[in-house]
């Protein structure tokens, strides 16, 4: 389990007089990804690094490589797409 803190000092493309951080926690089991209790099930595919469906996400490596690239190497766009994506589409 991961947990990832993204700080920021805009919402929306507003400018804030205070920083809002957004704490996402981050975990896996061979078959799904869980972010904050919310879970996706996650397929190998060797095309895209992510690719986003409605039941489902399609990552290299499966959930594993999924949760590394968002541990290891994502960019805090991905991080925070990925994250309310799996949030609003998974199941609790």
């Amino acid at each position: 389990m991961a947990t990832l803190t993204l700080s920021t000092w805009f919402v929306n493309g507003q400018k804030q007089d205070t920083r809002t951080t957004i704490t996402y926690e981050i975990s896996y089991t061979d078959t799904h990804i869980i972010v904050n209790g919310h879970k996706m099930k996650v397929k190998e595919d060797y095309v895209y690094v992510y690719k986003l469906q409605k039941t489902q996400i399609r990552a290299i490596d499966g959930a594993e490589g999924l949760f590394n690239f968002l541990t290891k190497e994502a960019m805090r766009s991905d991080i925070k797409l990925l994250c309310e994506y799996i949030v609003a589409h998974g199941k609790q």
